[in-house]
């Protein structure tokens, strides 16, 4: 074998290892992330930002403040559970009433918040009610979804 030849296959054995090790660390950092576009969440979660998630496969990690990600129309997207199922919800001045009682959102300031009211909905069985925390945005809106939507938690932010 030729210096030359031994060089070459050197030289591809050493690429083809620098990519599989890229690949590998892509695909174990970045899996289980999202790119959060635009200020749905702000102030929790800034824009431009990836954020890791934890697989749900079951209610049992869900609750009321929980950051999820979720599908919607065939694309990944975040907000905040809000309401649990069985429950009722209602909007008024945009503070958020569970079962007639005031819900207490301290991640929601009082720039990121417009006046916004929703008559009461019930809350179905399977499913959550979610909002985002910048209510400037959409200050009554709120997703109903089903636990076979919800993907993934939020992790640390």
């Amino acid at each position: 074998m030729t210096s030359k030849l031994r060089k070459i296959i050197l030289f591809v054995i050493i690429t083809l290892g620098i990519l599989f090790t890229f690949s590998f660390l892509t695909h174990f950092f970045y899996k289980n992330s999202i790119l959060i576009q635009g200020p749905a969440m702000e102030p929790t979660l800034s824009s431009l930002q990836n954020y890791r998630y934890t697989h749900v496969q079951n209610s049992d990690h869900l609750s009321r403040g929980t950051i999820v990600v979720y599908t919607h129309e065939d694309y990944l997207t975040v907000s905040r559970i809000v309401g649990l199922p069985h429950e009722s919800l209602r909007i008024q001045d945009s503070q958020v009433y569970i079962d007639g009682e005031v819900v207490p959102e301290p991640y929601v300031t009082p720039d990121k918040t417009q006046r916004g009211n929703r008559e009461e909905i019930s809350i179905p069985a399977e499913n959550y009610a979610l909002m985002v925390d910048n209510r400037a945005l959409n200050p009554a809106g709120v997703a109903l979804v089903t636990m076979e939507e919800i993907v993934g938690i939020i992790e640390k932010f």
